[in-house]
């Protein structure tokens, strides 16, 4: 897995937000895989997985295949589930798929 998410910064593009940077690559087969960063700065292991589930869920409703890796970048104590969803919105405004 590790080998594929340093393919997929190196090769594949990038966008930057306020909460998360998302690398991204598109592919021609029809899988979908998805992969993220959170240190543990950003809360604790309850609070990191609930956000993991809210953009797996957000990206898997909207998008069919391509590789995704999510690097969250802030303190997500504070963040609420329409923070998450208004950044997932320009996100995808920004890559246009």
């Amino acid at each position: 897995m590790k080998k594929s998410i340093l393919e997929i910064i190196r090769n594949g593009e990038r966008t930057r937000g306020e909460y998360f940077d998302l690398y991204y690559r598109k592919t021609p087969d029809r899988t979908l895989r998805i992969g993220f960063q959170i240190h543990g700065y950003c809360g604790n292991s309850v609070i990191r997985n609930k956000v993991k589930r809210k953009i797996r869920t957000l990206i898997r409703k909207r998008l069919k295949s391509g590789d995704y890796f999510i690097r969250i970048k802030t303190d997500l104590r504070n963040l609420t589930e329409k923070d998450i969803e208004r950044e997932w919105s320009e996100t995808e405004k920004k890559i246009c798929l």
